[in-house]
């Protein structure tokens, strides 16, 4: 009797003890201490417990690892898209890594896979920002699921890329804006204060040529800082329109030249093909000063670089328009872009361009530059058959990056056709002959002829073949005429 009262005892006292324990844990957990890491180089930020150990800065900088004793580990990294992956090709790379996705979550630049790899869980979240790309990989042992799901939980919703504040080396995230995202408003951090302000336009009067609008500046809690005249006035360069000869409405609000200083970008009135001037005011703390007016103008189709100047020439290339809407990063903006060629040809296009001092670069063609001509060629049924040897020169980009997509390879194929590179085999087409032609090769659909895509993949990532090019309505048929 005695022995079975000491046993109801210990194990009462066993019952206690694991529930203080799974009470501390929680306890614990519940209360645990975070740290935060930002990366300069791709600008984001991400928290892990302060328990937890951090490796060393990796020679390009791009992130860093962290673990725990209990097998946990985890690293926040950023690298350059420079193979112009999209979200798809991100979601299919990144599956490659489990043995069971149990959990998916897609949005329009970032996506979520959880599941098992072996006898770990494994966590990626992946941000893609126009030419960056962001990773989270968590991994810990599927045994201790419960011990770490809320910190999987933190570690995860803390994890973004972040905007830079031109006059903060620690570029800390700007507070949300209190400002609806409206047609009339581009809102900025114009006072360096880690807060946005808004520049807003109001119409005042319409007349028998069109409407007028006032400018207004607000703080981050909605109070007028400054405010322009009212007069109906085109030459007052405080003063916006849209009226029956054209439109002159602010498109811009960012440091376009990274002096420290928003500058404001509205377009001149304008009612035929030419250079599209840009009207630009400076904040200066209290008030918008006016600067000269530019064009922002393309030397040549094959520059990457967009340069301010005074033009008297319409045979130009030039920034027609820009749009900030779902660009997060302040020193970016989409551009349309405008040619009128010598031959009286007229071209378009859309690029993505960062602003730099004295203008602004090039970081990808969204839409390529070309006539409606080649644009149809592209559309409709355009025919064209050229032979090229890949030899391992186009396995290369110019930096000298490995190529691991056919459609690069044959990219840099042509690349270097037309930079006087090309091989003995090679042939030269009638379309491929221009920068903004190769740009668009990655629409084009690959189709194989005599063998699998898989087959086809292998010998030209692995090998140097002599093909057979189709281009015919959007797609390349390839034929392996020689496999080395």
């Amino acid at each position: 009797m005695r022995r079975k009262e000491q046993t109801k005892s210990l194990q009462k006292f066993i019952g206690m003890l694991a529930i203080l324990l799974v009470g501390f844990t929680s306890q614990s957990n519940a209360q645990m201490a975070y740290k935060k890491y930002c990366n300069a180089r791709f600008s984001f930020c991400v928290s892990y417990p302060v328990t937890f150990g951090m490796g060393p800065s990796p020679d390009n900088n791009d992130g860093r690892e962290f673990y725990d004793r209990d097998g946990f580990s985890m690293s926040a990294s950023g690298m350059n898209n420079v193979l112009e992956n999209s979200l798809r090709d991100e979601i299919k790379s990144q599956k490659k890594m489990f043995d069971t996705v149990t959990y998916r979550k897609i949005k329009n630049n970032w996506f979520v896979l959880s599941g098992y790899s072996g006898k770990n869980i494994l966590y990626i979240k992946t941000y893609m920002v126009y030419d960056t790309i962001y990773h989270l990989y968590i991994r810990y042992p599927a045994s201790l699921k419960n011990k770490y799901n809320k910190i999987v939980s933190t570690i995860a919703k803390s994890f973004k890329p972040i905007s830079k504040n031109s006059s903060n080396k620690n570029f800390a995230t700007t507070s949300p804006s209190i400002f609806p995202v409206l047609e009339n408003t581009l809102t900025a951090d114009i006072d360096s204060d880690g807060k946005k302000e808004a520049v807003q336009w109001e119409k005042f009067v319409t007349t028998q040529l069109g409407d007028y609008y006032q400018l207004k500046v607000f703080d981050d809690n909605g109070q007028i800082l400054w405010k322009g005249p009212k007069k109906a006035e085109e030459s007052n360069p405080y003063i916006f329109s849209s009226l029956h000869i054209g439109v002159s409405l602010p498109e811009l609000l960012t440091d376009i030249d990274n002096d420290g200083y928003i500058e404001l970008l509205a377009p001149e009135l304008q009612s035929d093909v030419s250079p599209t001037y840009y009207r630009i005011l400076r904040w200066k703390g209290s008030y918008f000063e006016p600067l000269p007016s530019y064009a922002l103008t393309l030397r040549s189709e094959t520059s990457n670089y967009f340069v301010w100047e005074k033009t008297n020439s319409i045979y130009k290339i030039w920034v027609s328009q820009l749009d900030t809407r779902n660009i997060h990063r302040p020193e970016f903006a989409k551009a349309d872009v405008t040619a009128y060629m010598h031959d009286g040809t007229v071209k378009s296009g859309v690029a993505l361009i960062k602003f730099v001092p004295k203008g602004a670069q090039i970081k990808r063609w969204i839409e390529p530059l070309l006539s409606d001509e080649e644009r149809s060629r592209v559309k409709n049924n355009y025919t064209s058959t050229y032979r090229a040897r890949l030899s391992y020169r186009d396995h290369r980009n110019s930096r000298g990056d490995i190529l691991t997509k056919i459609i690069d390879i044959l990219r840099q194929d042509r690349a270097n056709i037309y930079k006087h590179h090309a091989d003995s085999e090679d042939q030269t087409d009638p379309y491929f002959h221009t920068l903004d032609a190769r740009s668009i090769m990655s629409q084009y659909q690959i189709i194989p002829i005599g063998r699998s895509y898989t087959s086809l993949e292998d010998l030209i990532l692995n090998g140097t073949p002599l093909i057979e090019v189709t281009i015919n309505s959007g797609q390349l048929y390839i034929k392996v005429l020689k496999r080395e």
